[in-house]
């Protein structure tokens, strides 16, 4: 596997690296352009409609890209795992319509896929924005964040579990890009409070079946523990005390955490 994988790197290295994006879009108008004029880069844009009644269609259409409809599923990781072979390119760039690749990042990217015969996933930085403004504190605040964005699709599995991106197959690396003006994701998170809870409440749906498989198992002692690790970690480890706004992502996330395991509990009680 290894030495076929250098002789792909050579073939990369002597011809122009192609990339598909895929975007999952639902009303998104208002974010899209952007978010698809950070791609136009790429050989083919795929723009996967969920049954918009905005403009979102029209907007992606006139930007060049190629629109494919499907039924509105509940989180993004199950849209990627079923249509990520209609990308025609091996190298693919997964973006959710509120993000904004940084102008320099595709020399970057190509460098890293010229440079590393084994490469198959590529993780970006990304700097979230919450009702409009850069956040500074908690885990969403700062350059710590960061995604699986860039992969190679025949060298990458998808589990379709929320919060659980591409995984690599075996004999493949990934490479976490270092936080600057040039490789980073802008990422306007959230614009709304009421946004924040239906969002998060679509996860918290699916949060138990993937806690599960990934081996996790409830118990009211890890329950305690896990809102207080949460809760603390995002306060004083990530000076969510500097604001209110801190303050209160600080315990949304606890109480995020307090329902996922709550999800995990109803789930494992269920099984067979």
């Amino acid at each position: 596997m290894m030495k076929g994988s250098v002789n792909v790197s050579h073939r990369y290295k002597m011809e122009e690296i192609k990339f598909s994006a895929i975007v999952v879009t639902f009303n998104e108008e208002r974010r899209l352009c952007e978010c698809l004029g950070s791609l136009k880069f790429c050989d083919q844009i795929l723009v996967i409609d969920l049954g918009s009644s905005d403009s979102s269609v029209n907007i992606a259409m006139e930007l060049g890209a190629q629109v494919l409809h499907i039924k509105r599923m509940p989180i993004v990781e199950q849209i990627h795992a079923k249509v990520i072979n209609h990308a025609r390119n091996d190298w693919v760039i997964l973006l959710d319509p509120d993000e904004v690749l940084s102008v320099g990042i595709k020399s970057i990217i190509e460098a890293h896929i010229s440079n590393t015969p084994a490469l198959g996933l590529i993780k970006i930085p990304s700097q979230f924005y919450f009702r409009g403004k850069r956040l500074s504190s908690t885990i969403w605040g700062g350059e710590n964040q960061t995604k699986p964005v860039v992969l190679n699709r025949f060298r990458s599995n998808f589990p379709g579990l929320v919060h659980c991106g591409p995984t690599l197959l075996d004999g493949f690396s990934s490479v976490t890009l270092k936080w600057d003006e040039n490789s980073y994701i802008k990422h306007f998170w959230i614009d709304s409070y009421k946004q924040l809870f239906e969002k998060h409440w679509r996860y918290i749906i699916k949060e138990g079946e993937a806690r599960y498989l990934k081996g996790e198992r409830y118990s009211f002692a890890s329950l305690l523990n896990s809102m207080k690790v949460a809760l603390t970690h995002n306060i004083i480890t990530c000076n969510g005390y500097r604001s209110i706004t801190g303050i209160f992502l600080s315990f949304f996330y606890a109480w995020y955490v307090l329902m996922s395991l709550l999800s995990l509990k109803k789930y494992q009680n269920n099984r067979p």
